[in-house]
């Protein structure tokens, strides 16, 4: 018998936030220990910061590399959701913003492909013995906006690990991709939060907005027919 066909479908929508989230720890652990990125990252910041040369890039390549040691105490949380309290810190969110179905693309149930899978073999004798089954391909492209947010005690602190995240996830793209990722484009901006009985005592918070399309794909599969009964009736 031959080995059954393997699903056409991707089982169900992507979890863009756990993608997210393990694209952002792999890109992190990257940084921290390529030191040469390290410098890349804020080469142009010390040329900000006049007079401060290659000191103030070591210190906070230093820095960096130490809340990046993930794992170990001090190190950043890359987590769905807020902080609570400013022991949880430092802290990256990770919260989906949106999700929607692209009708410009394929619209819901659109036909992808199909293939066919041929179980057992049919003899003269015995047609029943085998079947065909036909899989369909079904999908829908979708697209879905996740908002990543970088916590510290400190503004500065939180731009520098900000720039960090970001170049995490524009060195981790073709991981993205393999994940089934169409297109990836990211935008930023900030938030002061408010309501201190939710979140801890930060007075800044960037944000990176990132954008994902793919396809979300189903296998319907149905039994297709491999033998015709006909049956004759008389009239009287």
């Amino acid at each position: 018998m031959t080995a059954p066909l393997r699903p056409l479908g991707s089982g169900g929508p992507l979890n863009v936030n756990l993608l997210l989230r393990q694209v952002i720890l792999e890109g992190l652990a990257e940084l921290a220990r390529d030191d040469f990125r390290m410098r890349e990252l804020y080469q142009r910041l010390d040329d900000l910061y006049a007079g401060s040369q290659d000191v103030w890039v070591e210190e906070t390549k230093a820095e960096l590399q130490r809340v990046l040691n993930l794992g170990q105490p001090g190190a950043v949380h890359v987590a769905t959701g807020y902080p609570q309290t400013a022991m949880a810190l430092p802290w990256v969110s990770i919260i989906q913003e949106s999700g929607n179905e692209d009708e410009g693309q394929a619209c819901m149930g659109n036909l992808l492909r199909t293939a066919s899978e041929q179980i057992g073999t049919p003899t003269e004798d015995d047609w029943e013995s085998a079947r065909t089954i036909e899989h369909r391909q079904i999908g829908v492209e979708w697209n879905a906006r996740v908002q990543v947010g970088t916590w510290t005690l400190a503004p500065e602190s939180s731009l520098l690990l900000h720039e960090a995240v970001k170049a995490a996830i524009f060195l981790e793209r073709g991981r993205v991709r393999e994940a089934g990722v169409l297109n990836l484009s990211m935008s930023e901006g900030g938030m002061t939060p408010e309501g201190h009985e939710l979140y801890p005592r930060v007075g800044y918070v960037p944000i990176c907005s990132v954008s994902m399309q793919w396809t979300w794909r189903q296998t319907k599969r149905t039994k297709v027919p491999t033998r015709v009964r006909l049956t004759l009736t008389h009239g009287n």
